[in-house]
Protein backbone atom coordinates (compact mmCIF):
# COMPACT_ATOMS: atom_id res chain seq x y z
CA UNK A 1 0.00 0.00 0.00
CA UNK A 2 1.07 3.31 -0.74
CA UNK A 3 1.42 6.35 1.55
CA UNK A 4 -1.02 8.25 -0.50
CA UNK A 5 -3.21 5.82 -0.36
CA UNK A 6 -2.80 5.01 3.48
CA UNK A 7 -3.63 8.44 4.30
CA UNK A 8 -6.91 8.76 2.25
CA UNK A 9 -8.00 5.23 3.74
CA UNK A 10 -6.61 6.94 6.92
CA UNK A 11 -8.36 10.38 7.04
CA UNK A 12 -11.91 8.37 5.42
CA UNK A 13 -12.33 6.88 8.94
CA UNK A 14 -14.57 8.48 11.15
CA UNK A 15 -12.83 9.25 14.35
CA UNK A 16 -13.11 6.32 17.10
CA UNK A 17 -12.84 3.25 14.42
CA UNK A 18 -10.56 0.97 14.88
CA UNK A 19 -7.55 0.62 12.19
CA UNK A 20 -7.22 -1.87 9.89
CA UNK A 21 -4.17 -3.74 10.27
CA UNK A 22 -2.13 -2.69 7.28
CA UNK A 23 -2.71 0.80 8.06
CA UNK A 24 -1.70 0.78 11.42
CA UNK A 25 1.52 -1.08 10.26
CA UNK A 26 2.10 1.05 7.34
CA UNK A 27 1.96 3.98 10.00
CA UNK A 28 4.23 2.86 12.42
CA UNK A 29 6.51 1.98 10.33
CA UNK A 30 6.29 4.91 7.99
CA UNK A 31 8.20 8.28 9.47
CA UNK A 32 6.33 10.48 6.68
CA UNK A 33 2.74 8.98 7.26
CA UNK A 34 3.33 8.82 10.82
CA UNK A 35 4.09 12.88 11.06
CA UNK A 36 1.70 13.81 8.33
CA UNK A 37 -0.94 11.98 10.57
CA UNK A 38 0.23 13.45 14.05
CA UNK A 39 0.06 16.85 12.21
CA UNK A 40 -3.58 16.58 11.58
CA UNK A 41 -4.32 14.99 14.85
CA UNK A 42 -2.58 17.66 16.83
CA UNK A 43 -4.64 20.63 14.40
CA UNK A 44 -7.96 18.72 15.52
CA UNK A 45 -6.41 18.72 18.97
CA UNK A 46 -6.34 22.68 18.76
CA UNK A 47 -9.63 22.96 17.60
CA UNK A 48 -10.96 21.52 19.90
CA UNK A 49 -9.82 23.61 22.31
CA UNK A 50 -11.99 26.36 23.52
CA UNK A 51 -11.06 29.83 22.56
CA UNK A 52 -10.21 31.58 25.86
CA UNK A 53 -8.80 35.03 23.83
CA UNK A 54 -10.16 38.43 23.00
CA UNK A 55 -11.70 38.86 19.88
CA UNK A 56 -8.40 41.02 18.33
CA UNK A 57 -6.45 37.96 19.21
CA UNK A 58 -7.92 36.41 15.42
CA UNK A 59 -5.99 37.07 12.90
CA UNK A 60 -7.30 39.23 9.75
CA UNK A 61 -6.34 37.36 7.14
CA UNK A 62 -6.67 33.28 6.24
CA UNK A 63 -2.78 32.94 5.70
CA UNK A 64 -2.13 34.52 9.21
CA UNK A 65 -4.66 32.28 10.58
CA UNK A 66 -2.85 29.06 8.66
CA UNK A 67 0.57 30.75 9.66
CA UNK A 68 -0.42 30.59 13.47
CA UNK A 69 -1.91 27.30 13.57
CA UNK A 70 0.98 25.98 12.36
CA UNK A 71 3.27 28.25 13.93
CA UNK A 72 1.41 26.24 17.55
CA UNK A 73 1.57 23.13 15.81
CA UNK A 74 4.81 23.15 15.53
CA UNK A 75 5.67 25.43 19.16
CA UNK A 76 5.94 23.77 22.51
CA UNK A 77 2.04 24.12 23.40
CA UNK A 78 1.69 21.05 21.32
CA UNK A 79 0.63 17.93 22.76
CA UNK A 80 3.44 15.26 23.16
CA UNK A 81 1.82 13.07 21.12
CA UNK A 82 3.00 14.57 18.43
CA UNK A 83 6.38 15.60 19.26
CA UNK A 84 7.58 12.27 20.16
CA UNK A 85 8.88 9.92 17.54
CA UNK A 86 8.04 6.26 16.41
CA UNK A 87 9.62 5.04 18.85
CA UNK A 88 7.05 2.57 20.53
CA UNK A 89 7.31 0.46 17.03
CA UNK A 90 11.27 0.52 17.69
CA UNK A 91 11.15 -0.68 20.76
CA UNK A 92 8.55 -3.38 20.19
CA UNK A 93 10.67 -4.38 17.02
CA UNK A 94 13.88 -4.73 19.37
CA UNK A 95 11.64 -6.72 22.18
CA UNK A 96 10.52 -9.33 19.95
CA UNK A 97 13.87 -9.37 17.99
CA UNK A 98 15.51 -10.53 22.17
CA UNK A 99 12.56 -12.97 22.16
CA UNK A 100 13.08 -14.48 19.03
CA UNK A 101 16.83 -14.93 19.92
CA UNK A 102 16.16 -15.97 23.41
CA UNK A 103 13.97 -18.92 22.60
CA UNK A 104 16.33 -19.95 19.85
CA UNK A 105 18.17 -22.04 22.17
CA UNK A 106 15.35 -22.90 24.85
CA UNK A 107 13.52 -24.29 21.49
CA UNK A 108 15.58 -27.29 22.02
CA UNK A 109 14.34 -28.25 25.38
CA UNK A 110 10.98 -28.62 23.89
CA UNK A 111 9.69 -31.92 24.58
CA UNK A 112 8.27 -32.03 21.06
CA UNK A 113 11.95 -31.41 19.68
CA UNK A 114 13.55 -33.66 22.06
CA UNK A 115 11.11 -36.34 20.83
CA UNK A 116 11.98 -35.47 17.05
CA UNK A 117 15.62 -35.27 18.25
CA UNK A 118 15.38 -39.04 19.67
CA UNK A 119 13.44 -40.47 16.98
CA UNK A 120 15.24 -38.87 14.20
CA UNK A 121 18.87 -38.80 16.15
CA UNK A 122 21.30 -35.73 15.22
CA UNK A 123 20.15 -35.58 11.64
CA UNK A 124 17.35 -32.93 13.17
CA UNK A 125 20.84 -30.61 13.92
CA UNK A 126 20.96 -29.31 10.60
CA UNK A 127 17.58 -28.78 9.56
CA UNK A 128 16.71 -27.18 12.59
CA UNK A 129 20.13 -24.60 12.67
CA UNK A 130 18.84 -23.60 9.37
CA UNK A 131 15.28 -22.83 9.82
CA UNK A 132 16.29 -21.13 12.82
CA UNK A 133 19.26 -18.98 10.79
CA UNK A 134 16.93 -18.31 8.16
CA UNK A 135 14.10 -16.90 10.46
CA UNK A 136 16.83 -14.19 12.28
CA UNK A 137 18.24 -13.63 8.91
CA UNK A 138 14.77 -12.81 7.83
CA UNK A 139 13.81 -10.69 11.07
CA UNK A 140 17.07 -8.76 11.09
CA UNK A 141 16.34 -7.98 6.82
CA UNK A 142 12.60 -6.87 7.81
CA UNK A 143 13.90 -4.71 10.75
CA UNK A 144 16.42 -2.90 8.97
CA UNK A 145 14.52 -2.64 5.82
CA UNK A 146 11.89 -0.90 7.79
CA UNK A 147 14.26 1.47 10.13
CA UNK A 148 16.54 2.25 7.18
CA UNK A 149 16.29 6.05 7.64
CA UNK A 150 16.81 5.48 11.85
CA UNK A 151 19.68 3.21 11.07
CA UNK A 152 21.29 5.62 7.91
CA UNK A 153 20.92 8.20 11.53
CA UNK A 154 22.68 6.45 13.80
CA UNK A 155 25.61 5.39 11.78
CA UNK A 156 25.65 9.32 10.43
CA UNK A 157 25.17 8.04 6.80
CA UNK A 158 24.32 10.23 4.22
CA UNK A 159 22.27 9.13 1.22
CA UNK A 160 24.63 8.70 -2.03
CA UNK A 161 22.84 10.74 -5.00
CA UNK A 162 22.67 9.10 -7.97
CA UNK A 163 23.28 11.18 -10.77
CA UNK A 164 22.52 9.65 -13.90
CA UNK A 165 24.52 10.75 -17.38
CA UNK A 166 22.53 12.02 -20.15
CA UNK A 167 21.59 9.86 -22.94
Amino acid sequence: MTCSEVLERYFDLDQGDPLPAGIAEHIETCTTCWESISRMNSGMHLLSIPYTGSRHDIPESRDAFTDAVMHRIHSDSAPAAVKSAPSEALGRWIITGIIIIAALPLASFSQSVQWLHGFLGSSLDFPTNLVFGLLVATYSLLFIGSHLKEISRWLHLRPEVVRRKPV
